[in-house]
């Protein structure tokens, strides 16, 4: 909904560009942007009533994104988000608390299990949009259990790996 570019790091052990960002990069620094490996999720969702947001780690930041603009929408359509992290990888905590027209579940799967199928069946009952986000292995799963009940002109994915 403007014109900033936010970027979301979660810094791993072995993670060569996310502890650069986190440790070594300093204003000016330049840095090179490419497109997702699939996707991208760029929808306008303006005309949506009903949105299913479904995130696994940091598949969440194109996600918020879609969240972010959705609150500003002067009728928001009903959403509800399924996110699935690990504690120590848990993005905008604070952000996502659910406003009057949203449900909001996270899962942190170090202490929970994933969600299940019917769990995300019922999630995704009557959306108009479905949008997931997160590493190749997450959509491709999160297909194989929405292919037979979403239609397939109503699921937007993007996967952030190989």
């Amino acid at each position: 909904s403007d014109n900033t570019l936010w970027f979301t790091v979660i810094k791993t052990a072995d993670g060569a560009v996310s502890t650069w960002f986190v440790d070594a990069a300093t204003p000016g620094d330049r840095i090179e942007i490419s497109q997702p490996f699939t996707g991208p999720l760029a929808q306008d969702l303006s005309i949506v009533t009903r949105c299913t947001l479904i995130a696994g780690g940091s598949g969440i930041a194109p996600i918020m994104s879609h969240l972010r603009t959705l609150r500003t929408l002067p009728k928001p359509p009903q959403v509800s988000l399924l996110y699935t992290t690990r504690r120590d990888t848990q993005c905008y905590k604070d952000e996502l608390l659910a406003h009057a027209h949203e449900t909001i579940d996270v899962r942190l799967t170090d202490i929970s299990p994933r969600f299940d199928p019917d769990e995300i069946r019922q999630a995704t009952s009557g959306a108009n949009v479905v949008l997931v986000c997160g590493s190749r292995q997450f959509v491709a799963q999160l297909r194989r259990i929405l292919d037979p009940v979403v239609a397939s002109d109503r699921i937007y994915s993007e996967a952030f790996s190989l």
